[in-house]
């Protein structure tokens, strides 16, 4: 049921995006995929797809996320200018040659299902097997854990703002009964709290609402409501996308996760298959 939720509202996400179809150069088993011109972890689980797909077709994949991610710095420390690899290791031993077929689409090849709306257990292992993080970036993720969670009960809040409320006006803020998620969160005895969130407004409500201590990594966050991978030509991309992978990562060894209607979400759960979760919207709105 949460999944058949969770497509029926990411859907309407995907609308906006340019989605194609190539066809597969037969002429050799690489793949390549692309990025999509969207968050992380929309281009993220688009990766997710055409992992499976080259799985099931005997493919070898290779991840090349090149100017037109939103994350792309000409000033990352990265040879190859290849964004995926500012935060993960190559996902096979073949690497992107000028002229190669990019492969852009969220889904794989035309027809093709999007894999992880619905097989959770598959996605999984796919990112076990395909996806691994830098080790600038797992150092991070240990040192915060060591230093604020381990030993600790800690769940974990994925609150989603900026760009997501117009995409999907049922959530807008107005909407959105803060109270009956803070007094539902609370009812979480002797635990701390761990916030995600792209939007500084959202971390002060929940600072000020959950009676515990509340965590938080050290994160740019929006002060405006305004997405911050989108426009803002200020802002270090690449340092927003890491701070987005260690998010994640962190949710992911929480003791219990609230999931927020957006793709961070969907990862978190992927990369920790046992972790139990609560749909926010969903658990506030339909009891």
């Amino acid at each position: 049921m949460k999944v058949a939720v969770y497509f029926l509202l990411l859907m309407v996400t995907m609308m906006h995006y340019n989605i194609t179809y190539n066809t597969i150069d037969t002429t050799t088993n690489k793949y390549v995929i692309g990025s999509l011109s969207a968050g992380l972890f929309s281009s993220f689980l688009g990766v997710v797809n055409h992992l499976v797909f080259c799985k099931q077709n005997n493919l070898v994949p290779v991840v090349y996320w090149d100017n037109q991610s939103l994350y792309f710095d000409k000033n990352a420390n990265n040879t190859n200018n290849n964004v995926w690899e500012y935060y993960f290791e190559p996902v096979s031993h073949l690497a992107y040659e000028t002229g190669d077929l990019i492969h852009r689409s969220f889904s794989s090849e035309a027809g093709a299902p999007s894999y992880y709306f619905s097989n959770r257990e598959l996605v999984c292992k796919i990112v076990e097997e395909y996806i691994h993080v830098k080790s600038h970036i797992k150092n991070k993720v240990d040192q915060f854990y060591e230093k604020y969670m381990h030993g600790k009960k800690t769940i974990g809040i994925h609150l989603r703002g900026t760009d997501k409320i117009p995409a999907l006006p049922s959530l807008h803020r107005e909407n959105m009964p803060w109270e009956e998620l803070f007094k539902l969160v609370n009812s979480y005895e002797d635990h701390q709290f761990f916030i995600a969130t792209d939007e500084q407004e959202l971390l002060e409500k929940a600072k000020e609402s959950l009676k515990g201590t509340v965590i938080y990594s050290d994160s740019i966050r929006s002060t405006n409501s305004s997405s911050l991978h989108h426009g803002n030509a200020i802002i270090n991309k690449a340092q927003i996308g890491e701070q987005a992978v260690i998010d994640v990562l962190l949710l992911a060894k929480c003791d219990h996760f609230f999931a927020s209607y957006s793709n961070l979400s969907f990862a978190v759960i992927y990369f920790n298959q046992n972790i139990p979760y609560t749909q926010i919207y969903e658990a506030i709105t339909t009891k």
